[in-house]
Formats: structure tokens, sequence, C-alpha cells
């Protein structure tokens, strides 16, 4: 990896840890040391999830996605892939110009398929961070509490933890509509979703 890559990597991590810290009100930071010791995951701060920042040219989400569960599952929490590709979203708010790709079952009220992903938006997985640190009821089984809700009110419209809604009318086959989202099969098994 180049000095110009690795620059904008950290210039990205430097980002996403920054817009968490801001929205959530949580001691969010670049996880610079195990990354540097072990090849760990990227942001550190929020319980339960290993963050993986990818900002690219194009996206490679086999190979990111991958990554990113490998070092979720050695930390023992759940895996969020935060990605940027250059050029996209151009003028929106920073937590939009990012996505997010979480496995289905980490944010659903509902026995999931824990292979079946969702791609949202950063701000709609922010507010779904929200929700379960400041409600723990509303966690999986899968998703411990976190230590604080103290958090800063978004400027954004609240987005609600989502629920599986079964297969709608109108769904194509191969399909589940997800509380406005739709997930797909990906190359290799993976599913994803999009809202």
């Amino acid at each position: 990896m180049g000095a110009l890559s690795r620059t904008k990597g950290r210039a990205a991590e430097q980002e996403i840890a920054r817009i968490l810290r801001d929205w959530l009100g949580q001691d969010v930071t670049r996880n610079w040391q195990e990354q540097a010791a072990h090849g760990g995951y990227d942001i550190d701060g929020i319980d339960g999830w290993a963050i993986e920042v990818k900002r690219a040219k194009a996206a490679s989400m086999g190979p990111w996605w991958k990554q990113t569960c490998e070092q979720a599952e050695a930390a023992g929490d759940a895996p969020a892939l935060c990605y940027r590709i250059d050029g996209q979203n151009r003028g929106a708010p920073p937590e939009e110009k990012w996505r997010v790709v979480v496995r289905l079952a980490d944010i659903a009220h509902a026995d999931v398929d824990r292979s079946h992903t969702a791609e949202i938006s950063l701000a709609a997985w922010i507010n779904i961070l929200r929700e379960t640190m400041c409600h723990p009821e509303t966690m999986t089984a899968a998703r411990p509490p976190a230590a604080s809700c103290e958090a800063r009110e978004p400027e954004l419209g609240h987005v609600p933890m989502p629920a599986v809604a079964g297969a709608a009318k109108g769904t194509p086959e191969g399909q589940v509509a997800v509380s406005g989202l739709t997930s797909r099969v990906l190359p290799g098994g993976s599913t994803t979703a999009g809202g």
C-alpha cells in the first residue's frame, strides 16, 4: 500500500470517527495501535461493533466484507463496513456520503439468517445505534447494550429500528422487504439490502 493510499485511509477513518463521536457522544477513535500490531478493525469506541472503513475509487465489496467479518469475529463483535466511493454524493452532508454494510441479524428484531446483510446510509446506522444505546431492550440477543446513551440529537429525521416485514406483495422472488430495505443475494451467497 502506497503512502497516498495510507493517507487517504487514515483521513477516512478520522472522518468516520469524528462523525460517530459528534453524533453519538461516545469516545470514538481510530484503532491504530491494534491495526499496527495485529491488523485489527479501524474504529474503536462503539461497544459491540468492529468497524472497518474503506474509501476508494471503486467498490470491492467481497474482499472488504470478508476482511470486516474476520476482524469482527476475532474481536467477538458484530461487523460494520463503512465505505465511501470517491465522487459519489457530492454536496451531500458527510453522514450521507458514507454507506454502511451490517448483518441484518444485528439490527433487526427478528430471527434472520446471519449471512444476510443490509446496506444503509451512515445516518441511518447512527440512528439505529442511538436507538439501541438509549433503549437496550431493543437489542437483539447478539448485541450487548452500549455503555452510554448520552448523544447529540441529530438534525435528520429519526430512523426506527428495522423489523422484518416478510415477503411483501410485489416483492420479487428471492428478495425480502425489510422496513424499507430490499435485500438481494450477492455472489458468494451473501445478501445485501439497499435503502
